[in-house]
């Protein structure tokens, strides 16, 4: 574990002093300024690699300690030897410190050490500014101490060539690092070495490199050379728009480092310069606008072809998601159209074609029929009250049937549709509405036959228990007459008739409801729910007779929905609530609102026997009864009957224990009326309630 901890620094250390070497032997004995300083970058590479603060501590005390034996090794006085040291220490961390500041990380945590972008660049240049300016005040004095001479025009080269060497030098490795690292999924070698894949581009990299290397060696080593060092440009554009920042980063290192070494030794364009100091500088910025240009060419060739890439992936996608959405809704049996605020359809499938005709839907102004749809009765619909149009208003319309009447045919054929607005992606534009239809005319006409079926059956089965009822009752009355005692078994058999009787007359009428809940046609209207609680609670306290019902409520608010199923809910909850209660305990029912978007919920809570954990989600199929309602009369259909009237509202049900663990509460939900206004003290929970009672 310590080796690995160990090797890292043994690397970054012999890196930083080789170049420290190699700029000492390379320094010319009568100036004593080097054109170029690699070392700088190093050590800003250096500080960048720590991701501790144990770790950049070791770093900075090893550089400072190698720079200084190394220097005194190499005959550097031994104090200007620690301030170069020193000097280089503190462009490190001025580089780590402007990274830090400029990612947003803290100082001593892992900073990212990428190339990738335009800005990665731009701040890569502010931070070598900055470090060149904070590490002139000590390598000055360390330039004093060793030289004893120090000028303004040094102290200026000075600046410009630590920006340079830190710029070019950290630019040039991240910029390789980041491109291996990025391209190291890719397998081939032009992953790494173009923007894009293409064919040859390793016999072009060897092209343009060997007029490149060529070029600059015709150019910086002669020392008749014109100033034609503009020419160097033109192989440097190339190779920054054809390949990555990686082979960007190795030419600007190479062409660099040539230039600095043939200008120092007065070769080249800018070696007749006779000031040391000036020829030092022009040659600074000339490597450095060459830097520049090739890296800003090869990341921004690089950022064009990541986005190509991107958008040539989007573009698949959307296109793999078009045709799936076009083959599901081809595929579709159910009718799929989509309009907009102006009544032009934008999308439609073959069914919605097949079953509405083409434009059916529109809401442009027109006689009345021209889209084709009417009320089941016959008469016309107005287009605002299509649904598409309701949708468009921002209302959910639940399934509603309609009359389609083809204009050609005259063929009719009864459409249920849904319909629902649908805000875009674009805030700024206008929601559309999306329908939904389907073909009921089988299941309507089944549902009728089923209703005439059901009345029928209802009717020949009720005028025979009607009977049974009336001869029971005469019997028991024949039986009285006859001066037989109540306790014969003659009294309690005539008892059980009436009673069977009476069972079968309930059953008979639940499932005529259960029929009318799911076939009847929905007569929605604003129903007020504080009203039809009262009546409900009203008619149970009259037909209780042992102990009286308290049935609490706050203001509960109005519904968009048929008045008669909305009372056919509420009594059997409500009378479920007061029914299964335990012997000698008085039921008390609460029952309470709140706004849930577009729907109301409302909840229904009693202190009565409960329901079994197990049983809660079976409590509202046709004929279950819960384990604690064996003993209770019953059929099993009124909480299935609740059920189907809160679903063909558009609405959910679910039960659960009541507050405190005792007790049921079954809560759902049915369209608000769009006109209630609530108060706002009214948004409550369970056991927070105003009362209303009724006893």
């Amino acid at each position: 574990m310590r080796s690995v901890r160990i090797y890292p620094l043994i690397g970054c250390l012999t890196v930083y002093l080789v170049t420290v070497a190699l700029e000492r032997l390379a320094l010319p004995d009568d100036s004593g300024l080097a054109f170029f300083w690699p070392a700088a970058g190093v050590a800003a590479l250096w500080m960048l690699s720590g991701r501790t603060r144990r770790r950049v501590v070791l770093d900075g005390a090893l550089l400072v300690v190698g720079t200084t034996v190394l220097d005194v090794l190499l005959g550097v006085h031994p104090v200007a030897a620690a301030l170069y040291g020193l000097t280089n220490l503190v462009v490190g961390l001025t580089v780590r410190l402007t990274s830090s500041l400029l990612d947003g990380q803290p100082f001593w945590s892992s900073l990212p050490r990428r190339l990738a972008g335009a800005r990665e660049l731009w701040a890569l240049g502010a931070a070598a500014l900055a470090a060149a300016l904070t590490g002139a005040v000590p390598g000055l004095l360390a330039v004093l101490v060793d030289t004893g001479n120090l000028t303004w025009g040094a102290t200026a080269a000075w600046v410009v060539r630590g920006s340079c060497s830190v710029f070019v030098v950290v630019a040039a490795v991240l910029g390789l690092l980041t491109t291996l690292v990025r391209d190291r999924a890719k397998r081939g070698l032009s992953a790494m070495l173009t923007p894009q894949q293409r064919r040859f581009c390793a016999g072009e990299l060897v092209v343009v490199g060997a007029i490149s290397l060529a070029s600059a060696v015709l150019v910086f080593s002669s020392t008749q050379a014109p100033p034609i060092a503009f020419v160097i440009i033109v192989a440097s554009t190339w190779i920054g728009f054809r390949f990555s920042p990686a082979v960007g980063g190795v030419y600007t290192l190479v062409l660099v480092t040539l230039a600095a070494l043939c200008t120092q030794a007065g070769r080249g364009p800018f070696g007749p310069i006779e000031d040391v100091t000036a020829r030092s500088i022009i040659v600074q910025v000339y490597t450095l606008v060459t830097a520049v240009l090739v890296l800003t060419l090869s990341l921004a060739a690089y950022e064009r072809a990541a986005l190509l890439t991107r958008v040539v992936e989007s573009e698949a996608r959307a296109t793999l998601r078009a045709d799936l959405v076009d083959a599901v809704t081809t595929a579709m049996n159910d009718g799929l159209v989509v309009v907009d605020a102006d009544g032009r359809i934008l999308l439609s499938n073959p069914a919605a074609e097949r079953l509405a005709g083409i434009g059916a839907v529109v809401t442009q102004p027109g006689p009345p029929g021209q889209h084709g749809l009417f009320r089941l009765d016959g008469s016309s619909t107005p287009v605002e009250e299509l649904p598409h149009a309701r949708a468009l208003q921002g209302e959910y319309v639940p399934p509603t049937d309609l009359l389609r009447i083809d204009p050609r045919t005259a063929q009719q054929k009864v459409l249920s549709v849904s319909a629902m607005p649908l805000h875009q992606a674009d805030l700024d534009a206008p929601a559309v509405a999306v329908l939904v239809m389907h073909d009921v005319t089988k299941i309507r006409a089944q549902r009728r036959e089923l209703e005439n079926f059901a009345g029928v059956v209802a009717h020949d089965l009720k005028a025979p228990l009607t009977g049974v009822v009336s001869w029971a009752e005469i019997l028991e009355e024949q039986l009285d007459e006859a001066g037989i005692p109540d306790h014969h078994p003659l009294f309690a058999s005539v008892r059980r008739i009436s009673r069977s009787a009476d069972r079968m007359s309930e059953l008979i009428s639940d499932l005529l409801a259960f029929t009318q809940t799911q076939n009847a046609e929905l007569a929605r209207q604003p129903v007020s729910l504080d009203e039809m609680v009262d009546q409900v609670a009203h008619t149970l306290r009259d037909t209780h007779h042992e102990e009286i019902p308290v049935i609490e409520h706050a203001f509960l608010g109005r519904v968009l929905a048929d008045p008669t199923l909305v009372r056919q809910l509420l009594t059997n909850l409500i009378g479920n609530a007061v029914k299964y209660v335990a012997a000698g305990v008085v039921p008390h029912v609460v029952i309470g609102t709140s706004q849930l978007g577009d729907m109301l919920e409302v909840w229904v809570s009693d202190n009565g026997i409960g329901i079994p954990d197990r049983d809660l989600g079976r409590v509202f199929d046709s004929f279950f009864r819960a384990s604690s309602t064996q003993d209770y009369p019953g059929t099993g259909l009124g909480l299935a009957i609740c059920a189907r009237t809160v679903e063909r509202h558009g609405g959910r049900i679910s039960a659960r224990k009541g507050p405190g663990g005792q007790g049921t509460t079954i809560t759902f939900t049915l369209p608000l009326d769009p006109r209630d206004v609530r108060p706002a003290a009214d948004q409550r929970g369970p056991g927070q309630v105003t009362v209303n009672a009724t006893a």
